[in-house]
């Protein structure tokens, strides 16, 4: 999935696209360092989905 969203975004000249493999609860980026985080049809395997969706307070 992380290799087809790089290149749909090199196709479509998109720039600003960063994908990375993590944990949904425990993104290795900043808060302050992205505006939206999505996810498609996996929330089913994250360990805690509630901790994963709460949004987390600005550092």
């Amino acid at each position: 999935m992380l290799q087809q969203a790089r290149k749909l975004a090199k196709e479509r000249g998109l720039g600003n696209v960063v994908t990375a493999q993590a944990q949904a609860g425990d993104l290795p980026f900043p808060d302050t360092s992205y505006h939206l985080v999505t996810c498609r049809l996996a929330a089913h395997h994250f360990p805690d989905p509630r901790r994963s969706c709460a949004r987390r307070p600005a550092c």
